[in-house]
């Protein structure tokens, strides 16, 4: 499914606007997501996650982002190096 789901997002991205919310770091990794908003909950809340000390909204470029997207990720830092490797991106 999601060897389906990843091409088909890259695919439809190029022609229209998607929002897809996910508790699966990998998809917005895998699917080349050029903004990312982390989300965390605070007093039955949900506020935009800050990692040190900036909001964690932007790409993958983004310090904040990136360590975020790792922190959820299963294999935290080393499974991104590999997705970045593979991928590209």
């Amino acid at each position: 499914m999601f060897h389906e789901l990843v091409p088909l997002i890259r695919k439809i991205k190029e022609k229209r606007q998607i929002i897809i919310i996910s508790h699966n770091a990998n998809l917005p990794v895998n699917a080349d997501a050029e903004l990312i908003i982390a989300l965390e909950v605070r007093e039955t809340r949900g506020y935009t996650k800050k990692i040190l000390g900036k909001e964690a909204v932007g790409a993958l470029d983004s310090l904040a982002v990136k360590k975020a997207v790792e922190d959820i990720m299963e294999g935290s830092e080393k499974a991104f190096r590999q997705r970045f490797e593979k991928y590209g991106f």
